[in-house]
């Protein structure tokens, strides 16, 4: 049985009851992740979006890695995975992600010249 809507409410009421605990941003993250599973985009990129916003946050570089990526492979839109990995960039000089995400926008930008 698929599980993952069952889990994405239960991650809601921690988040809900919790926003401060520790393992909020966690839940966060997860709860992003299972709506991505479940095709609900549009509520997987805002719980992304507002872990990204806090630059300080211990998974605002992998949120929005997620949001960039999300862009480039479910929704199709090159232009605006193009900014939101531009965005990334910018936003998170230190990430262990900084490689990978320069050779991700590098392929892409020669793919649209």
């Amino acid at each position: 049985a698929n599980r993952v809507p069952e889990a994405a409410l239960q991650l809601e009421e921690i988040i809900k009851s919790y926003p401060q605990a520790p393992l909020a941003a966690n839940a966060s993250f997860d709860l992003a992740a299972a709506y991505c599973r479940m095709g609900n985009v549009r509520e997987a990129l805002k719980y992304y979006a507002s872990i990204a916003e806090d630059s300080t946050g211990i998974f605002a570089d992998r949120a929005q890695f997620r949001i960039a990526k999300i862009y480039e492979t479910t929704l199709r839109d090159s232009s605006k995975a193009v900014q939101e990995y531009e965005n990334f960039l910018a936003r998170f000089p230190n990430s262990i992600y900084q490689e990978k995400v320069r050779h991700i926008l590098r392929k892409m930008l020669d793919n649209n010249s």
